[in-house]
């Protein structure tokens, strides 16, 4: 009875969790080409309806990017995305809707501090976006509608607030 149960567990676990995985290795520009010559690794796994892939550096065996595409193709991303730099530390988390366009939260680093937050709506940018200098001190934060500046505040390097009108230009 003890192996009867265990091979119904392990043919749901298999038939549950298949994969289908593809390694490809690519040069700088996603181009194909034999392993030897590679500067990136491209695994590619598909989930359900999407395929996750995670770009590697051969040189240094870190993941640079990890994300979702819609398409078999890996041309339309889809969710959210994690970008990397040469060290593993994380760069970029953007976000994509299923037309592909950025929408959602955005958040960049440098060196591991924050660099810019900020929100997409549907490929534009929204909302309240904040900006920081190198040593995570706020330089800027800007309030876009539709991906138009509709109000903002500067900071000098002493946090005191810079005071600057809003231009605005009109065509005749």
């Amino acid at each position: 009875m003890k192996n009867l149960l265990l091979i119904f567990a392990l043919a749901f676990f298999i038939k549950g969790h298949s994969q289908d995985t593809i390694v490809n290795f690519l040069n700088a520009n996603g181009k194909v080409l034999k392993q030897e010559n590679a500067s990136v690794i491209q695994m590619i796994v598909k989930k359900d309806t999407t395929f996750l892939e995670s770009l590697y550096s051969v040189k240094t065996r870190k993941l640079t990017s990890i994300g979702h595409y819609s398409d078999e193709a890996i041309t339309k991303k889809i969710g959210q995305f994690q970008f990397y730099d040469n060290e593993g530390v994380l760069e970029l988390i953007t976000n994509y809707n299923k037309e592909g366009n950025y929408h959602g939260k955005y958040l960049s680093f440098k060196k591991g501090k924050k660099k810019i937050t900020g929100v997409y709506s549907y490929g534009k940018k929204n909302g309240m976006w904040n900006y920081y200098d190198d040593n995570g001190n706020k330089q800027a934060r800007i309030i876009y509608k539709d991906e138009k500046v509709y109000r903002f505040t500067i900071w000098d390097e002493k946090g005191s607030i810079i005071e600057l009108s809003l231009i605005h230009i009109s065509e005749p």
